[in-house]
């Protein structure tokens, strides 16, 4: 654990330097500055409004992080030849994903924090307050990052170049958010397309479990039911990518 921590660490350190990141910092601070824009609106609408734009742009700030960098980390150690001194000291290579995954998910939950904090101010600002169907709704769009940063660690470690990979991750966050509206309707489609979608949406997770907006905006309540089925959804799908991307770590030549 502490080896997994220290390279985390290493990493944070690390990213401190990339534009990138600020640049998403600096776009998840730029949302405190958005409020007046719904003032022509009722105290109730401009509540609804700011809510639903701020996790919208939670999951953009993050998937920009997510769709990039965990796949980056893995291409820079290659390139600039620090995966020989890495590999030289006593740490497993199941350590180094889980330290370069670690520390992409603490910068995920930093971002994830620093847009609840600009919410919370928004919302206090206009005579509203932070409740629990938000705190679950951010709390799930950490969980579905998490996730993708195991796919985003799986392309890295295949040949394919910074961009390609970063497009398979893009491609699997967005067709795995419309997932569910194709698998609604298959029974209007020839059967050899239902097999089709069938297979081909095996291998790719249903993101919507994990999108709470449309229930925020309708003011519904989220059942525990699907809180649960979205955390056990996570772990599996989670525990098989990371498994599968350490598996090939594992048996990838330096």
């Amino acid at each position: 654990m502490k080896t997994i921590l220290s390279i985390s660490l290493n990493e944070l350190k690390r990213m401190r330097r990339n534009q990138m990141v600020w640049f998403i910092c600096c776009l998840s601070i730029f949302l405190l500055f958005l409020m007046d824009l719904f003032h022509y609106f009722t105290i109730e609408e401009q509540l609804k409004m700011i809510q639903d734009f701020s996790l919208g742009l939670m999951n953009l700030t993050t998937l920009l992080l997510v769709v990039y960098y965990p796949s980056h980390l893995i291409k820079e150690e290659f390139r600039e030849k620090t995966i020989y001194s890495l590999l030289s000291r006593p740490v497993s290579r199941t350590s180094i994903i889980l330290g370069k995954a670690l520390s992409v998910a603490i910068l995920v939950g930093l971002a994830l924090l620093g847009n609840l904090l600009s919410l919370g101010i928004m919302l206090l600002i206009k005579g509203g307050s932070l409740d629990a169907t938000l705190l679950t709704a951010v709390s799930l769009i950490y969980l579905k990052n998490i996730m993708l940063i195991g796919f985003s660690l799986l392309f890295g470690i295949s040949p394919l170049s910074d961009f390609i990979c970063t497009l398979l991750t893009f491609f699997i966050y967005g067709v795995g958010t419309v997932k569910s509206y194709f698998m609604e309707g298959l029974d209007q489609i020839p059967v050899w397309m239902q097999t089709f979608y069938k297979m081909f949406f095996t291998f790719i997770p249903n993101l919507r479990i994990y999108d709470l907006v449309e229930s925020i905006t309708l003011n519904k309540d989220v059942p525990l039911s699907h809180i649960m089925n979205g955390f056990l959804h996570f772990l599996g799908v989670s525990i098989l990518i990371y498994g599968i991307a350490i598996f090939f770590f594992n048996r990838k030549e330096v």
